[in-house]
């Protein structure tokens, strides 16, 4: 019986070294998988990063152009619907539009320039600069930051039908400056286009300079900001997107109409492509 079990013990000793002692390709390459399986996909069923993207902005019904850059190189750039509805022309790679309330950061931006600069402070009164302003407490920080209680004057009932209408800059001032405070400055929290109208006027009483001229010199310019700029009447051309807005999507924004009547270079005017 002994030497029963001795030979199965030895006989089990053969099977595990037999087992370990597989060639050491088998183990640091397992089998790979058949290729057939995705080669017998059908070409219609693989879609592609771009269709796929497509889909997406389909999905959310996006009108604009996306720029999709890796390693310093651009793999997408395309356009969405249309640049101009009523041109029937289509946004593309190279469609400048105009970025709208993104332009507040350039005006925020020249105000702490001017501050760096030791011409003004943001703690001061905005009336130290605007000097028909009548509401004393109202400081420039708080019109940098939507806290002023100066009532948002694009939100008044005749703004959709005058805003074609040229006017200067004291000129659109003088809509909301005498309008009563709608709070406490520093109390609350309101978003007002009205405040970067002033907070444009301070820039130009400060530096001397237009406010385009100071966006172009002291921001765009020295960034090397090549595809950006002040959209004014002299860069308009078929390339500029037209905007549009809800609820009444059949009236265009027109970046040209703000131009002429200055009406939003505090708050719309640059532009990106």
């Amino acid at each position: 019986m002994m030497k029963v079990m001795s030979k199965l013990v030895i006989i089990y000793l053969i099977f595990i070294l037999t087992s370990c002692s597989a060639p050491q390709s088998e183990v640091d390459h397992p089998p790979e998988v058949h290729k057939e399986v995705i080669e017998n996909i059908p070409e219609e069923k693989i879609i592609s990063f771009e269709q796929k993207l497509d889909d997406y902005m389909d999905n959310l019904n996006f009108s604009g152009s996306i720029l999709l850059v890796k390693n310093n190189k651009v793999k997408i750039a395309k356009g969405y619907k249309m640049a101009n509805s009523e041109e029937k022309k289509i946004n593309g790679p190279d469609t400048v539009f105009q970025i709208g309330s993104l332009t507040k950061a350039f005006t925020a931006t020249a105000i702490m320039q001017l501050q760096e600069a030791g011409k003004l402070h943001i703690d001061d009164p905005v009336k130290k600069y605007v000097k028909d302003y009548p509401y004393e407490k109202v400081t420039l920080y708080e019109l940098l930051t939507h806290t002023s209680g100066i009532p948002n004057f694009t939100y008044f009932p005749d703004y959709i039908s005058n805003m074609h209408i040229q006017v200067s800059v004291s000129e659109n001032i003088d809509k909301f400056k005498d309008k009563p405070l709608e709070f406490e400055p520093a109390s609350q929290f309101n978003y007002s286009n009205s405040g970067y109208i002033l907070l444009g006027a301070v820039i130009e009483n400060v530096s001397g300079e237009s406010y385009s001229q100071y966006i172009e010199e002291h921001i765009i310019s020295p960034l090397g900001m090549e595809r950006s700029g002040y959209l004014n009447v002299e860069r308009m051309t078929n390339d500029v997107a037209i905007g549009y807005m809800e609820p009444v999507n059949i009236i265009p924004m027109r970046v040209m109409k703000y131009e002429l009547s200055r009406e939003r270079l505090e708050i719309g005017v640059v532009f990106s492509f």
